[in-house]
Parts: structure tokens; sequence; C-alpha cells
């Protein structure tokens, strides 16, 4: 999803999405420290999604050797539409980052 940032006289910010034309936050103007905010969360929402897809899909979608490999027949987003859907998926994705930074000793 790609980002519109405006920037008005008094040092505000919008940021809008360029797919749906709406701002990612509710106030009309907010302030650089929470655009950054809003920006981080949705830098480390995508860095998750590909943790995510690396764990569960490798070798899957990647040629090593002159071979194709498959994707495996449960993938990664699968998992995350079952784990939204969830009545407590917050706690889902939170579990799930923890098990794949102690599962891969991640410094993070």
């Amino acid at each position: 999803m790609g980002l519109t940032v405006k920037k008005n006289k008094q040092g505000l910010f919008q940021l809008i999405s360029t797919i749906s034309d709406e701002r990612l936050h509710e106030e009309k103007w907010i302030s650089g420290h929470k655009a950054k905010k809003i920006m981080i969360d949705r830098a480390f929402w995508k860095f998750f999604d590909e943790m995510m897809q690396i764990d569960m899909e490798f070798p899957g979608g990647y040629t090593c050797e002159g071979k194709r490999y498959p994707l495996p027949k449960h993938t990664a987003d699968e998992e995350k539409v079952k784990m939204l859907k969830a009545e407590n998926s917050d706690e889902l994705f939170e579990q799930k980052y923890v098990e794949l930074k102690e599962k891969y000793d991640l410094d993070i």
C-alpha cells in the first residue's frame, strides 16, 4: 500500500493511502511524532508478514540450483487469515511473533 504525506503551514501532517485515498489516522492533522509512529508500525507489520512467510514457506517460491520450489499447501497468508478471524487475534499474532523470535534466536 502506497502512502502520500501532506504537511500544512503549522507543521502538522496527513498520511493518506494511495489505494483508498483515506487518511491512516482519525484526526485531520497529526504531529510529526504521531506520523512517524504510524509509519514505523506499518513497517513493523510488513516485517512481521515477511518473517511469517519465510518461516512457513521457505524454500517455496525460491529457485535453488536451477530448481524452483513450490509453495507449501498451507501458506502464511492462509495462517494470517485464520488468525485474523479468531476472537483473540491480537494475542495470536503476539504469540507468533514471540515464537519466531525465540525459534530463530532473533535479537529484536
